[in-house]
């Protein structure tokens, strides 16, 4: 192809070719269009200097047995029969390279991504991905290592438990169904949140009010920060703010209200995140 000098803008260039052998210049933002008839390779070129890239709409896919095969990079992904939540294990299709980009059909029918290798799927802690409404996101890669894909980035997926309280303690969703005593994993973190009163009377120093499960115990003591308040009526939401006081997490599990000195209350109520092993 020869040399092309000043086009107007409203000139158009089409033409089936290989390559472009000379210099195209000065092209005044003319167009240049060409109908793709097959994969373009770049022979380890860059493209740089991109505005946008525009993906094709997301087609959907269908879970059979824990497994979708993908045919292009954006897809919604939808439960196998129709479940209600459904396991995506192993994800066949595409090459080392691929970027894929993941997200239910569905925000009525979950799709949980198992993140443990169970498959060939790997989030970056291990943990899974819950993707329980049209909004959540996974973007993954797929490594010449085993034909697997990695997630990109940390999972978000949470995962909740029940915190066992000793004998006299009642949690306050007993008064109030919005709170309740729990303890919330996402990966490595810990959260546990809750208020919960004493019903024999006010807590002592040093006393322990709950117990949290094996797997969820920090590796080492946590201090923080919880409050101390009074309800006349343990049954009652009404109750007064007495002070802030420290409680402690032990390695063990255990979870204690520290020295209280003078003060006396008998609901206490806070939340303590830590990492864990």
């Amino acid at each position: 192809m020869a040399t092309i000098q000043t086009l107007n803008p409203t000139d158009v260039i089409k033409e089936t070719f290989g390559k472009i052998n000379t210099s195209v210049t000065n092209l005044n933002n003319a167009k240049m269009e060409k109908t793709a008839d097959s994969d373009l390779n770049l022979n380890n070129y860059s493209v740089t200097g991109i505005n946008k890239i525009g993906l094709r709409d997301a087609s959907t896919l269908t879970i059979s047995n824990g497994a979708i095969t993908v045919t292009q990079s954006n897809h919604t992904v939808d439960t196998e029969g129709g479940a209600a939540l459904d396991e995506l294990t192993t994800i066949n299709g595409g090459n080392p390279g691929d970027i894929l980009i993941l997200r239910p059909a569905n925000s009525n029918r979950d799709i949980l991504i198992k993140g443990n290798g169970q498959g060939n799927i790997f989030t970056f802690d291990r943990s899974d991905i819950l993707l329980d409404t049209i909004t959540s996101v996974v973007m993954l890669i797929k490594v010449s290592v085993g034909g697997n894909w990695y997630a990109i980035g940390p999972s978000y997926a949470v995962e909740e438990y029940s915190l066992p309280l000793l004998a006299g303690m009642v949690d306050y969703n007993t008064i109030d169904s919005g709170y309740k005593c729990a303890i919330f994993r996402s990966g490595k973190m810990v959260t546990i949140q809750f208020i919960l009163t004493k019903t024999t009377g006010p807590f002592a120093s040093g006393e322990q009010f709950a117990t949290i499960p094996a797997g969820l115990r920090p590796p080492t003591r946590i201090k923080f920060t919880m409050s101390l308040r009074n309800a006349p009526d343990p049954n009652s939401s009404s109750s007064s703010f007495v002070a802030g006081i420290e409680g402690t997490v032990y390695p063990g599990g255990s979870i204690y209200v520290a020295d209280l000195g003078s003060l006396s209350g008998n609901r206490i109520a806070g939340s303590v995140t830590y990492p864990i092993a």
